[in-house]
């Protein structure tokens, strides 16, 4: 495998502007404009939060960007499993929803938040097929792969944080 840096259209395909995000962003922020809810957060507290959230999704999606490298996500030839795909087998599903949830938060935007639910709702479903389509191309690699790697960071996590309540 090569260092250089991986083509440009493959960067750019990469990089995916998921559609059910647009879309529950669009219609929070034009019910927030004409019918305002705003979350009972203190400006200062919403706009440091949504700073740190949108620094950590954008940085979480370059870095699943990079470690894609050469691979077209969209029709891969490999499976990506290094980097963010070491933790995660969706790191930009999951860093696209940190971003809309840190929208939400620096815009104290209540239909956002209130929606937020529905877009979990439609990444899960998304995630499924993907691993699906992974399944049916890779199969026992694939396999492999998500008894190691879980589909969700939270997983993860939460693991990790039951392991360490028991002492493990």
């Amino acid at each position: 495998m090569s260092d250089a840096p991986p083509r440009a259209s493959v960067v750019l395909r990469n990089l995916p502007l998921p559609e059910a995000h647009l879309a529950l962003l669009a219609l929070g922020l034009a019910l927030q404009w004409l019918r305002p809810l705003r979350l009972p957060i203190p400006t200062r507290a919403a706009a440091f939060g949504s700073g740190v959230g949108i620094a950590a999704s954008v940085a979480s999606i370059l870095w699943a960007t990079r470690a894609a490298g050469d691979v077209d996500l969209a029709e891969p030839d490999r499976l990506v499993m290094s980097g963010p795909y070491a933790l995660t087998r969706h790191p930009m599903y999951e860093a696209w929803t940190a971003l809309y949830a840190a929208i939400a938060l620096g815009r104290r935007n209540g239909w956002l938040a209130a929606f937020l639910p529905v877009l979990v709702a439609f990444v899960h479903r998304d995630t499924g097929r993907e691993d699906a389509r992974l399944r049916r191309r890779f199969g026992p690699d694939h396999a492999a792969y998500a008894r190691v790697v879980p589909r969700y960071l939270t997983i993860r996590l939460v693991r990790l944080f039951r392991g360490s309540a028991r002492g493990d």
